[in-house]
């Protein structure tokens, strides 16, 4: 059963938009779109305008239909974007906003998520919308075996840049920059796992991938590596991190068959944690 408050939202935005000229289409994606929203869940829609309108005129008229319940609103012309929240129980709505039929492609296609991506908020009959909606209703091929390796790849070449910054900052005594950065490469670790055990169906981590996906000797072992703005415990912290990640990319050089030698890793993770270490004056 859809939540209430979000089901009285999507009416309103629907009634907007099949009464204003310069909507073509509106479409639903997520969890409102295929029947699976939460009490927590936003309402997510992609609308796509006709020619020649100006995408923050469109937002503003939105945000007026909406009317007083908007409790804050946030509008990103260079993303052609719309966020807002809804008085009350602070329901969020995320408007994307197109010119083009293809600039909607990134969500018809997108392999990360289930069909259907795309719901129509009324029947379309237009050959370009009718094309767009099979596309989005139709389950992608699982990526080939080179597309994995290379996506786990670019997870374990960001986890080394991240890494890196992090020494740096340690080097430098910046605590702030220090944690910024030693979560990124925490985040690029949690990536690369999660490309391992479920695959690359989400674009961010699924839900409860620490509590069903990870064992109970791995959970543990993320958290006790939680990023900590204490200088004093970076070298134990960035220690424990480069070892999980080279544990990591020895079991994704079976799984997915990266490239990467875990021994070449090791050494070049170890001299940045004497060369930072040494600057710092910890002496690791």
């Amino acid at each position: 059963m859809i939540h209430e408050p979000l089901s009285r939202l999507a009416q309103r935005v629907r009634t907007w938009a099949e009464q204003a000229p310069s909507v073509r289409a509106l479409f639903w994606y997520g969890g409102y779109g295929y029947a699976q929203a939460a009490p927590s869940s936003d309402l997510d829609l992609a609308v796509l305008l006709r020619s020649g309108v100006e995408i923050p005129q469109v937002a503003e008229e939105l945000l007026g239909a909406l009317g007083g319940p908007v409790e804050y609103s946030i509008i990103d012309s260079q993303e052609r974007r719309l966020t807002a929240w809804m008085r009350g129980e602070l329901t969020k709505l995320d408007a994307v906003f197109a010119r083009a039929v293809e600039e909607l492609a990134w969500l018809a296609d997108a392999g990360d998520v289930p069909p259907p991506r795309l719901t129509p908020a009324w029947p379309v009959h237009e050959p370009e919308l009718v094309d767009l909606l099979q596309r989005a209703g139709q389950p992608l091929p699982r990526p080939d075996t080179g597309l994995w390796r290379e996506r786990g790849e670019r997870e374990i070449d960001r986890f080394l840049i991240a890494f890196e910054a992090c020494s740096v900052a340690h080097a430098k005594g910046d605590a702030y920059i220090f944690y910024f950065q030693y979560n990124l490469a925490l985040g690029r670790l949690a990536r690369l796992l999660q490309l391992m055990r479920v695959g690359h169906r989400h674009l961010y981590l699924p839900r409860h991938f620490f509590t069903q996906v990870l064992g109970s000797g791995e959970r543990e072992v993320f958290q006790q590596l939680t990023g900590t703005l204490q200088l004093s415990e970076a070298p134990g912290r960035k220690r424990a991190l480069a070892g999980a990640f080279l544990r990591a990319v020895g079991e994704a050089r079976e799984v997915l068959g990266v490239r990467q030698e875990v021994s070449v890793l090791g050494t070049f993770l170890e001299r940045l944690q004497r060369r930072d270490g040494a600057h710092a004056g910890d002496g690791s």
